[in-house]
């Protein structure tokens, strides 16, 4: 997915690189995330409750697991 395109519908620079790793790859950790996209694993926690908040991303908990996260299409 064009992150050019994501950017000109108003999303950030940022929010774009994350919403289209997710939608390009699947359901990722932050980790992967923040390494697919090279963008500081900080700042990819921080998008990613942005765009939980815009209904673009859905976060799955697991108490015995990390959260992995998912663009919805």
């Amino acid at each position: 997915m064009s992150t050019k395109l994501l950017e000109q519908i108003g999303l950030t620079e940022e929010q774009a690189k994350v919403y289209s790793c997710l939608v390009s790859l699947g359901t990722l950790q932050a980790r992967k995330i923040a390494l697919n996209t090279h963008i500081n694993r900080s700042l990819v926690y921080k998008v990613l409750k942005q765009l939980v908040v815009l209904g673009l991303v859905t976060e799955t908990t697991n108490p015995r697991s990390v959260s992995t996260f998912t663009g919805l299409h």
